[in-house]
């Protein structure tokens, strides 16, 4: 009973609706997101553009979240979420027209240079959670929205081998409509959430925005200075998970969750025989996984800390990527992903407190643009090779992604502390 009323609690205000919209987007981009590395070949890409996809895309990222981290503790969240929420809105369009994987990549681009926002939706999540229950509040939230993805994932994998391409460009057109529905549902329901006597005037003339935007990376040594040193420890174990993953095309969210790599899939397929509607089906038992043990992960975290968690992670992460190579049936393929699931969860809520413990609300999105400019370095180079270290050999990008994870085990273990 305390434990649903410590839940209860928490659902109001800007973390209820934040909350919901995201699982709204999440549902209907959980049905294409994974199988994004198929789409993208089945309109004509290549494993080696699909690299420079992500590489690109990784650019066009840490341009625009700079700015967007600085804006948000300067002007307030709620309108840079707005904002840029339309932007996203018009990038989706634009990429659901793309008939040809030119059109996509262009597309693809403009949505990443569109995310200005991100940084924002994140911030003002972490300030709508007390103190006392950041681990259960992170838990909550990516419950809700791995409930979303239970159905969703296995939606994806069945709609894309019954109606194959055609069908994902449907629901590329849904999404984009979903994305408008978010924003104006944050227009109507979103209050500011930063103390207003840190917002300042937001300018309207472009040589002011321009001066601000080079304030913002101005801003980011200054940040990295700044942080204490068990928050630079998970900034170095940030990058060097990023480094690693990206060479997968697995991805570190802003909010400290784990995408699963492009090249996981393309991997199941064409090494493992592996189906579309199977893969959907492991990402969905995978999410029924996340949605039971995301709870107890984010209340251990809260009672016992953060820092065991994290080691854990990392050095999980390492191991399961190399049973995930060495498997030779779905059965096992399976298994491990079961696994990396159990441990994912159990310790997920852990990652994305760290940050929040150890930064003052008028700090928070200068901190996370700090850390997704790392991480977009990282992601930016290892990109840029994975489809050339795919095409050489299809197992040496998840052994170089298990190498970084242990180095980023090792770092954390020897820098990060309560």
């Amino acid at each position: 009973m305390t434990l649903f009323k410590n839940i209860q609690s928490l659902m109001h205000g800007n973390f209820l609706f934040v909350t919901l919209n995201v699982t709204w987007i999440a549902f209907w981009m959980g049905i294409f997101n994974p199988y994004i590395s198929v789409y993208f070949k089945s309109v004509g890409g290549t494993n080696v553009e699909l690299g420079l996809l992500f590489a690109l895309s990784s650019i066009s990222s840490a341009l625009v979240h700079t700015p967007g981290g600085y804006f948000c503790d300067h002007y307030g969240r709620r309108k840079i979420m707005i904002i840029g929420g339309y932007f996203t809105t018009i990038a989706f369009f634009i990429r659901a027209v793309a008939l040809e994987y030119q059109g996509f990549f262009i597309g693809h681009l403009l949505f990443y240079f569109s995310l200005f926002w991100v940084t924002a939706e994140a911030v003002m999540l972490m300030d709508s959670i007390p103190e006392k229950k950041r681990g259960l509040g992170f838990a909550v939230n990516g419950t809700i929205m791995g409930l979303a993805g239970i159905f969703s994932n296995y939606i994806g994998g069945w709609i894309f081998d019954t109606y194959g391409t055609s069908g994902m460009r449907v629901i590329l057109f849904i999404i984009a409509f979903a994305e408008l529905v978010k924003v104006l549902c944050y227009t109507k329901f979103l209050t500011e959430s930063i103390d207003t006597q840190y917002i300042v005037q937001f300018p309207i003339s472009p040589t002011a925005m321009l001066k601000q935007i080079i304030q913002s990376f101005k801003s980011v040594p200054n940040t990295l200075k700044w942080m204490p040193k068990p928050l630079l420890g998970f900034s170095v174990t940030s990058l060097l998970i990023s480094l690693g993953g990206s060479i997968t095309g697995t991805l570190m969210a802003i909010n400290g969750q784990m995408i699963l790599g492009s090249f996981f899939v393309l991997y199941a397929i064409d090494v493992m025989s592996i189906s579309m509607l199977q893969w959907g089906f492991l990402n969905a038992l995978v999410g029924g996984i996340r949605v039971m043990l995301l709870i107890p992960g984010g209340l251990l975290a809260d009672k016992y800390g953060k820092r065991i968690p994290i080691i854990l992670y990392f050095a999980a992460t390492s191991m399961v990527t190399i049973l995930f190579i060495l498997s030779e049936s779905y059965n096992q393929v399976i298994a491990v992903m079961v696994l990396a699931s159990v441990i994912g969860s159990l310790t997920s809520p852990a990652l994305r407190s760290i940050t929040v413990d150890y930064t003052p609300p008028q700090m928070r999105g200068q901190v996370q643009s700090a850390l997704q400019i790392l991480r977009t370095v990282a992601v930016f180079f290892g990109s840029l090779v994975s489809g050339y270290l795919y095409d050489v050999n299809h197992k040496l990008p998840f052994q170089i992604y298990a190498f970084f994870a242990l180095l980023a085990g090792v770092t954390a273990f020897l820098t990060i502390r309560e």
